[in-house]
């Protein structure tokens, strides 16, 4: 799981950027394991290098112009294993707690004078993922770090 970290004013910018080169492929979403694996809306570029290569690199371009920062979690998932490792119905639910706190360490180094906001899966397909925790509970509570409203 990632995630990417922008301005307000760069965020938009990016919404606007990626949006464009979504419509100008005829893409509702962008999805890099269909991508990659050239299925669903991106079979199209499965046996297109030159095409597949031009859009990733022009997707690639405008988070290089938009994006301050990367994050990413990973978790191990043994599927057949006798002992799964707890959550492994659910590896997301792992990562995205590995990249809040990665992103609320981050911001507490900041000096914020703006609200903090975190979008999470803006597709169809996490639009019904619900935390079972608050994001406040991220929140570092000493005066250093910025307070997060939850």
């Amino acid at each position: 799981m990632g995630g990417c970290v922008a301005t307000v004013e760069a965020w938009a910018r990016f919404v606007a950027d990626w949006r464009k080169a979504l419509d100008d492929e005829d893409l509702e979403e962008f999805h890099m394991t269909e991508f990659e694996n050239g299925s669903g809306d991106f079979v199209k570029y499965k046996n297109n290098p030159l095409a597949h290569k031009a859009f990733l690199a022009r997707l690639m371009a405008i988070m290089e112009e938009h994006v301050a920062i990367y994050v990413v979690s990973t978790e191990i998932v043994y599927r057949d294993a006798p002992r799964k490792p707890i959550n492994a119905d659910s590896p997301f639910y792992s990562c995205l707690y590995g990249i809040l706190d990665s992103v609320t360490s981050y911001a507490g180094t900041l000096d914020l004078s703006e609200r903090v906001e975190m979008v999470f899966a803006d597709n169809k397909e996490g639009a019904s993922l619900v935390l079972d925790e608050p994001f406040s509970r991220f929140a570092r509570s000493d005066a250093a770090n910025p307070r997060v409203d939850g």
